[in-house]
């Protein structure tokens, strides 16, 4: 049966308008096992997010507010964001944009992006180079071993609202003041620089940047001496851990490179770590976006 004539039938059969791509989507991922041919009946009780108690837990902190930031919200009945925005979507808020700027209010148009990472055509030749001399190395046991590290820059100023840009409301946007429409910022912020280093083993613990202050190769050589090495020998009590680094100029120094050599430690040597290559730290290509998108929760 094709998608098409599916979608008419559940048009007229129970006036439901699905598309022929999610149908032919549906389909697919029935064939491949991914959803079962025959679901089981689920039990007709409603959304524990939604629940009367949550439901009335956002209703004492709106209260008869016109505008409301979810986050805001969520942060105050301890629930989820998305869980208090399909509570105030059934109380009849919708969500209207806001700018980032002191100027007056006008009309935007938001188109959504996918960001990807931009590798030009030297670095792919790179990475394909290094690729080649890291392969004879890889199996099971050599990948449970790598120890990949990690910085990340956080920004910890507070802002007004942390709504990804939206507010909630039940009033038109042409009724809002322009006050509310506007999402205040500053040229300085507060940052926080974060290190961190995860395994097949687990993970050790964060070693905070003190603000203001330069990575440079002494100051790595002091953290791998003090913490980050000792963290790592506590995770493989033999020392068969190999350092996985980004070879920042601080990881690539000759200081740094012979301290390592001198405590004996392995690492993965440039010419087999690509730069530009986040998809080889799960940091870089997991971790730190996750914390990114959960940041204001």
């Amino acid at each position: 049966m094709k998608p098409s004539a599916i979608a008419d039938a559940l048009k007229t059969t129970y006036g439901i308008s699905v598309g022929n791509k999610q149908i032919r989507n549906f389909l697919n991922r029935v064939a491949h096992g991914e959803i079962p041919e025959h679901r089981r009946l689920r039990s007709g009780r409603p959304l524990t997010s939604c629940s009367p108690d949550n439901s009335a837990m956002v209703r004492d902190v709106v209260g008869d507010e016109p505008t409301v930031p979810a986050t805001v919200t969520a942060k105050r009945t301890r629930n989820p964001r998305t869980s208090v925005q399909r509570i105030l979507k059934k109380r009849g808020f919708i969500l209207v944009s806001k700018v980032s700027s002191s100027v007056s209010v006008a009309y935007l148009i938001i188109t959504l992006q996918v960001r990807v990472h931009c590798v030009n055509e030297k670095q792919q030749r790179n990475r394909a180079e290094c690729c080649q001399r890291l392969l004879p190395k890889l199996n099971d046991e050599f990948v449970k071993r790598i120890v990949c590290s990690d910085e990340k820059l956080f920004s910890i100023s507070p802002s007004r609202y942390s709504n990804k840009g939206g507010i909630w409301t039940t009033l038109k946007k042409n009724e809002l003041s322009p006050s509310v429409l506007q999402s205040p910022r500053s040229t300085s912020q507060r940052n926080l620089m974060v290190w961190a280093e995860v395994s097949w083993n687990g993970k050790t613990k964060l070693l905070f940047v003190e603000p203001g202050l330069k990575i440079n190769a002494e100051y790595y050589v002091q953290q791998l001496r003090e913490g980050i090495l000792s963290s790592c020998g506590r995770l493989y009590r033999d020392g068969s851990f190999v350092l996985q680094q980004n070879w920042a100029p601080a990881h690539a120094s000759r200081k740094t490179l012979a301290f390592l050599d001198s405590v004996g430690v392995e690492y993965h040597q440039k010419k087999e770590y690509p730069s530009e290559s986040p998809d080889l730290n799960q940091l870089d290509y997991r971790m730190w976006a996750e914390l990114n998108r959960i940041e204001g929760h």
